[in-house]
């Protein structure tokens, strides 16, 4: 006997009682966890991989697959939908119903605000044919069948304020992290202002429990990139949740490097940079902060043209929100120059430190530390090119 999406492991429990060993019973559910008293043997579906997915794009044509696969258009539907089954299905379906190219349907799906809200991923398919487990074609109906368990069934009244929802709070802070990555639990303890690590814990499974994340073997949340988007849909004020996590990855990144420690930076490094990839996009003041974490992390490992180019993006982010004279662009400068003083563009560097010192006087004064150092990474210059 097949369940399929049967999420209530009370209905489960109830019909193994009814059948016993007449029969296996096989269930299919985005539930992440169950009862060890059902005896179940759990199997975690990995993502597709991309072949796969170009060829369920591809409606299982093999013709059509063979030229997804040399596609970048079609690769990049792939990875816009994150490799989801019914995402790509109904955009497969929608592309073939109106022979559109991979490249036409992309461009389509770049026109909204979010590939959600594409009519492929809507309604459409099921007015055109039916899934065979007649399952919704919807893609956020069904994000919003676990969303919807974990909302009040019942408003609050007027004498009683509503109390904190950690599990709804901690996904729309994970809507802004990196997808399909494991983020440290640590991090949504400081960004949800909660101590208490079982709390986290408890809201991670009723998160997993409803299929809006997955939790890898240290119980760390994965979220898929369409949850993400169907999380800043439904919050009310998705720049704030942004916000807080941004802050918190500042906060991060900022004792990571006081312990001198780059290998702590690993876990938490892809979110990071997506962190400040969104910042930017969105224009946040927290943009060129973020991307100097970036820059100084790549500095430290040594790959010092990916660290260049994070800090000329800081650089270039931060002069046009602050102006060519504010603080933080001379710090940015700075780094900048150390980098190509590591390159070994000792011209480069030279001019970088100058016009930092020149920044930094202006805007600390002559007298403060910061300006001192740009002074000694000047000396260290002229001292190197033999201009003593």
């Amino acid at each position: 006997i097949i369940m399929d999406n049967a999420e209530d492991p009370q209905v489960v429990k109830q019909w193994r009682s009814v059948i016993g060993g007449a029969c296996r019973l096989l269930v299919t559910a985005q539930r992440g966890a169950w009862s060890p008293s059902l005896t179940p043997h759990i199997i975690h579906l990995p993502q597709l991989d991309r072949p796969d997915s170009l060829r369920l794009l591809a409606q299982n044509n093999e013709a059509r697959a063979e030229d997804f696969a040399n596609d970048g258009s079609a690769n990049t539907i792939a990875e816009s939908l994150g490799d989801l089954p019914l995402a790509l299905h109904c955009a497969g379906a929608y592309m073939a119903h109106y022979a559109l190219t991979p490249t036409q349907y992309l461009n389509e799906l770049r026109e909204r605000s979010s590939s959600l809200l594409h009519d492929s991923l809507g309604d459409w398919l099921s007015e055109h044919e039916s899934l065979p487990t007649d399952h919704t074609s919807n893609v956020i109906a069904t994000f919003e069948l676990g969303y919807a368990k974990l909302k009040p069934q019942h408003p609050t009244s007027d004498l009683q304020p509503p109390t904190s929802n950690l599990p709804l709070q901690i996904f729309h802070l994970l809507a802004h992290c990196a997808p399909a990555t494991p983020l440290p639990r640590e991090i949504l303890s400081i960004a949800a202002n909660v101590d208490d690590d079982k709390k986290i814990i408890d809201a991670l499974h009723a998160l997993s429990n409803v299929g809006l994340v997955t939790l890898d073997a240290e119980l760390r949340p994965i979220i898929h990139r369409l949850a993400q988007e169907f999380s800043r849909l439904r919050a009310a004020v998705p720049d704030d949740d942004a916000t807080q996590m941004e802050n918190v990855a500042e906060y991060i990144a900022h004792e990571i490097v006081k312990t001198g420690l780059p290998q702590l930076m690993a876990p938490f490094f892809a979110h990071l940079q997506t962190l400040a990839g969104r910042a930017e996009a969105r224009d946040s003041q927290n943009a060129g902060a973020l991307f100097n974490n970036v820059g100084y992390h790549f500095k430290t490992i040594a790959n010092y043209s990916a660290a260049r180019a994070a800090y000329e993006r800081a650089l270039t982010i931060d002069e046009k929100i602050f102006g060519a004279d504010h603080p933080n662009v001379a710090i940015y400068i700075n780094n900048l120059g150390m980098v190509y003083q590591d390159m070994g563009d000792l011209p480069a560097a030279r001019a970088a430190f100058e016009r930092a010192l020149a920044i930094g006087e202006k805007s600390f004064g002559v007298e403060h530390p910061q300006v001192a150092t740009f002074v000694n990474n000047l000396g260290l210059v002229y001292w190197t090119l033999g201009n003593l």
